[in-house]
């Protein structure tokens, strides 16, 4: 049993206006629903008079900076009095190397997320039925905006939250869009959010070094069981032969579950001689428990883990097989080569 509260809604949001400093938590490799979520926070919080700052363990993507254009990253400082506000993160693990620097003083009082799968460390506000965090984040924005009386919400909180709900849910096209979730986005367009702005920065507009991964990625593509798995094994000395950053390699998993007849893709890279980072994507079976098998989570359709093994063959015999048993429970007929 958790030792950690959830909260309703006006629970949240009254520590959040109680807060005079809140500092705003996003996960290790951070992508538009983690930025966006805690960007519009921060610009909301800000618009109430309050003195937000959000902060991540790793450098946030190039293509992801627009979001928190006017936004503090700056730490804070020894002795100050904050509240820390853990947005779209799951697990602890996921604070990366801030975890060790969010104990004591810094131990993140609360937490909201969407994910399926979550372990709570803070007291929190969870949404697993919501597409987005950026869905659950602008319920938030709504009751801060009543509370407080403001006339109308920041444009930038606007733009934040749309990005946030773009880049979780595919541009609205995976399977976790719900009514709500484009009524939420209709919402957003009639109070101003840039949805063609957006949209390009998003997904039309990617760094040379992003490109490049994509074209490694497109020429390691393997299949598996027929065509129904899809994958693509990146070691260390290859990217390092290709000088590519870790952060370049955001939209790999795109480009093998693009691959015709694809059922579950992912990508498996070496971070160092034992370690693989694994992201996984499937459009039915249930890659959240595929990943749980080696100690990570996520969504059903969208989900990432670690791997330790001796070797990348290794590593990619552990994944293929507990990828093939999902897709065996996802539709119930043997899988066969």
């Amino acid at each position: 049993m958790s030792d950690f509260t959830p909260l309703t809604l006006t629970q949240l949001c009254r520590r959040l206006l109680a807060a005079e400093r809140p500092v705003l938590v996003m996960h290790t490799r951070p992508d538009g629903d983690t930025v966006g979520s805690a960007a519009a926070l921060a610009h909301m919080l800000a618009l109430l008079g309050k003195r937000p700052r959000c902060l991540c363990a790793d450098e946030i993507p190039s293509r992801l900076s627009f979001l928190l254009e006017g936004v503090d990253l700056a730490p804070p400082e020894a002795g100050e009095d904050v509240l820390v506000v853990a947005v779209d993160v799951a697990a602890p693990v996921q604070l990366g190397s801030l975890a060790a620097r969010l104990q004591g003083r810094l131990a993140p009082a609360l937490m909201i997320d969407h994910h399926q799968t979550n372990t709570p460390f803070a007291d929190h506000y969870l949404r697993p039925e919501a597409a987005a965090c950026g869905e659950v984040v602008y319920e938030i924005l709504l009751f801060l905006q009543a509370e407080s009386g403001t006339a109308a919400l920041p444009r930038p909180a606007l733009d934040a939250v749309y990005a946030a709900l773009m880049a979780d849910t595919g541009c609205f096209k995976y399977a976790n869009v719900t009514p709500h979730t484009l009524r939420t986005a209709a919402d957003l367009l009639e109070q101003g959010a840039d949805a063609p702005r957006i949209g390009r920065l998003l997904f039309d507009t990617k760094p040379r070094e992003l490109l490049r991964a994509e074209a490694l990625t497109a020429t390691k593509l393997a299949s598996a069981h027929g065509g129904r798995i899809s994958y693509a094994v990146l070691t260390a000395a290859e990217l390092a032969a290709a000088a590519l950053p870790a952060d370049a390699l955001e939209t790999a998993i795109d480009v093998v579950r693009s691959l015709e007849g694809t059922e579950l893709a992912f990508v498996l890279r070496q971070t160092d001689p034992r370690t693989y980072r694994v992201s996984l994507r499937s459009v039915r079976a249930n890659v959240a428990a595929v990943a749980a098998r080696f100690g990570g989570g996520g969504h059903h359709l969208a989900a990432g883990c670690n791997v330790q093994a001796d070797s990348p063959e290794q590593a990619l015999e552990a994944v293929l097989a507990a990828a093939a048993d999902a897709l065996l429970l996802s539709d119930h007929t043997p899988i066969t080569d």
